[in-house]
């Protein structure tokens, strides 16, 4: 059988997952050649020397929980097994069948037997076979025969699957019959009716003929119907006391009749409730009032003789019946038009005039829109290009949006002076998204309300400033180039200005204006007015009249190739005792004819690089001293803790690396 080799490569299926292999969209190969895969091929397998083994189990009662697909090798008989059908099916390669019924013919023929026996298979001659198939009965499962069988047990036949049931022996005249049962036989046959008081129609529909006796009904709802003859004109009612349906006669008691009388002679009249269902096939004349308690339904027309042509029915409030009034709610026929409020509509529908009972004013039109709230916008493409207005005549007319005023998809020859966007008195204009103010335009506070100021992003006034943004947390401006692309912005961090170079690595503090004033270059905390953290190279300073220059301060170092043209200026103190040199200070001249001290400020990373540059000023004062050196505790000036300055115009210049004060001039 080649079955065999299609279960070859289905028994690599899901037993080698495992396996370090080379996959290629959710494809597994293992052998030679792994990169090389078959795109049909969920898993493939290529060698020339090697085979496939499977698990090998000597008992499957092992396997808990089989399931059908499996495939193993069994060792008790060395057979190739596949689990199907909750059952371990040997799968046999060809030629593996030698024989049926241990007959070796090579030609072997079977025929089939239902002779009152029980099933068998058996050898009947070489190559010969008889399978034995008894019939069908009571107790015995079999063939259906072409004779008389009786079966046990409830039989269903679907008319999808079977056509037609036949009652072939009935010897009945050809006519349309019944299937019924026979009482005295039991058996199942065709069944006459008479035609008359039961018959069946050309088109085969069974109806029955209610003139006869046999049709009489003998109850209602379960309730019995008397047996009393009734007489003509006769109804038949409920009988409360007898708990029966009896025939009644009509009474005329009570200035009225009870029931509605069956009359050819005339139209007659009564007062009648109809508490279920009733239908009238005529026409139906009322000289008072209907009252229903449920649905009235007419298939003519409800003619209300004293309405005049053109008042519209409503349903009035008491009594709740169709009302009308011609002068408020009327329909003209003749021009097809509906007037509210007016008996002579001029258009299609005319409002004549608000609803003054209740609070309309003079200026209103009497049309109200309500649940605007839930309305959505429409989409452009339905065409809203166009607006509602009022003409002299008080009609509404469709125009163009911008023939009063300022048109939403553009405008063109328009004056300005009469079609803007905006207000004509001190009110605010206010442009929102998403209920949130993001451009308002205003006056300012604090004395300067006469002055405008546009307002971003919801801020507030200040002062008179034109022109004031609300940061989104940090976020303060982004400036973008032509194609979009945003290459600088402004963002507030620490309360300071900090202006950024998009998108660039350490581009963060390119400028940051500090609180107090301090200003960073390439740092968001400056410990001097001006504080530069990187190279700085100056090419060309220019000066027309003075630079005073009270700290520079920078981290790495300074070229500079400066020009000046008049003069550079520092800042200059001139002491006469004991100094403490501050932040601002750059040369001290000391005065003092007596022994003083100058002290610096300790060397610390905030005042790296700053230089100070201190001068004995007293004509021949030879003979005080100068004394040099930090607060306590005390830092190094060179290598050693204080410096002296003993003769006359002898000066020293120090500068800050940090940790400590270096002499460079004097």
């Amino acid at each position: 059988m080649k079955l065999f080799d299609v279960v070859r490569v289905g028994v690599a299926l899901g037993l080698l997952f495992g396996i370090t292999s080379s996959t290629h969209a959710q494809q597994l190969k293992l052998g030679a050649n792994p990169t090389t895969t078959r795109s049909s091929a969920l898993l493939e397998l290529e060698s020339k020397k090697q085979a496939l083994l499977l698990t090998r189990i000597t008992d499957t009662a092992l396997i808990a929980n089989p399931i059908d697909g499996m495939i193993i090798f069994l060792d008790v008989d060395n057979s190739l097994r596949v689990r199907a059908n909750n059952y371990w099916m040997k799968i046999m390669s060809d030629g593996m069948i030698k024989s049926i019924n241990n007959d070796a013919t090579a030609a072997q023929k079977i025929t089939t037997s239902n002779i009152d026996k029980p099933f068998a298979f058996s050898l009947s001659g070489p190559g010969q076979h008889t399978l034995t198939v008894p019939d069908a009965n009571l107790t015995t499962r079999g063939f259906i025969n072409t004779a008389a069988q009786t079966f046990a047990g409830l039989k269903t036949f679907d008319g999808v699957k079977t056509a037609t049931l036949a009652v072939t022996t009935d010897a009945a005249p050809a006519v349309d019959r019944l299937l019924g049962k026979d009482a005295t036989t039991g058996n199942v046959s065709g069944v006459s009716i008479d035609n008359t008081t039961l018959k069946i129609s050309a088109t085969r529909q069974l109806s029955a003929a209610n003139t006869a006796l046999l049709w009489n009904a003998a109850q209602i709802n379960t309730i019995p119907v008397a047996t009393t003859t009734p007489n003509a004109n006769d109804v038949l009612t409920y009988d409360g006391t007898s708990k029966n349906w009896v025939p009644k006669a009509v009474s005329s008691s009570g200035g009225g009749n009870d029931f509605i009388k069956n009359s050819t002679t005339s139209v007659q009249t009564a007062d009648f409730n109809i508490s279920g269902y009733g239908d009238i096939g005529k026409n139906l004349t009322v000289g008072g009032n209907i009252t229903t308690a449920a649905n009235l339904s007419v298939a003519g027309s409800v003619l209300l003789n004293n309405a005049p042509a053109g008042a519209v029915p409503f349903i009035g409030g008491n009594p709740k019946g169709l009302a009308y009034n011609a002068g408020q709610f009327f329909w003209s026929e003749s021009k097809a038009a509906l007037g509210l409020g007016t008996g002579n509509p001029n258009n299609k529908l005319e409002i004549a005039a608000p609803l003054t009972t209740v609070g309309g004013a003079p200026y209103t039109s009497g049309l109200r829109l309500t649940n605007l709230g839930a309305a959505k916008p429409g989409a452009a493409s339905l065409g809203g290009n166009k607006v509602l207005s009022v003409n002299a005549t008080g009609d509404v007319i469709v125009v163009d949006n911008n023939a009063a005023g300022w048109a939403f998809t553009g405008n063109n020859n328009i004056d300005s002076t009469k079609h803007f966007i905006g207000t004509t008195n001190d009110q605010a204009l206010i442009f929102k998204y998403n209920n949130n103010d993001f451009l308002r335009g205003t006056h300012g506070v604090g004395g300067y309300e006469a002055y405008t100021v546009a307002l971003f992003n919801g801020a507030v006034p200040y002062n008179a400033h034109p022109f004031i943004i609300r940061a989104n947390e940090n976020d303060v401006m982004a400036f973008q180039d032509k194609t979009g692309r945003t290459r600088w912005h402004w963002n507030l961090i620490g309360n300071g200005l900090n202006f950024v170079e998009t998108g660039v690595t350490g581009g963060d503090y390119r400028l940051y204006m500090a609180p107090g004033g301090n200003i960073g270059i390439g740092t968001n905390s400056p410990a001097t007015a001006l504080d530069v953290r990187g190279t700085t190279t100056t090419n060309a300073l220019t000066a027309t009249t003075s630079v005073t220059t009270n700290t520079l301060t920078a981290t790495t170092s300074v070229t500079t190739n400066a020009l000046i043209t008049n003069s550079f200026a520092a800042s200059i103190t001139s002491i006469t005792g004991s100094y403490t040199v501050g932040e601002n200070d750059h040369t001290i001249i000391t005065l003092s004819r007596n022994n003083s001290t100058v002290s610096l400020p300790r060397a610390v990373p905030a005042n790296k690089g700053r230089m100070y540059v201190i001068k004995k000023g007293v004509k021949g004062d030879d003979y005080t001293t100068i004394q040099v050196r930090t607060v306590t505790p005390l830092q190094n000036i060179d290598f050693n803790t204080t410096y002296s300055l003993n003769n006359e115009g002898e000066h020293v210049k120090v500068q800050s690396d940090g940790n400590q004060w270096w002499v460079i001039g004097n």
